[in-house]
């Protein structure tokens, strides 16, 4: 995003979607660093996270069915914050 307010708008809409949808997430929010988490497991979509801090925003979304043992979502949050370092 060009703005923390870019980053913020986005933040919105997200959030509002798992709110509309009336799936199940878990959401910690602070002025400088946002962060989502949302198990799914439903239609090939496993562990969903979101991760914000200040301008930069990355989501990442993982399988796998329900078949198979969903990610844990640790790894996710550390993966976001290894992304985000690299922005």
């Amino acid at each position: 995003m060009n703005s923390t307010e870019a980053a913020l708008d986005h933040w919105d809409i997200l959030q509002g979607g798992f709110a509309d949808s009336g799936v199940e997430y878990f959401e910690e929010r602070s002025p400088d660093r946002d962060l989502i988490t949302a198990n799914l497991d439903v239609d090939g979509m496993g562990t969903m996270i979101a991760l914000r801090i200040g301008s930069n925003l990355v989501s990442i979304h993982s399988g796998p069915t329900s078949e198979l043992s969903l990610w844990q979502e640790d790894l996710l949050i550390e993966l976001a914050h290894s992304v985000l370092e690299r922005l």
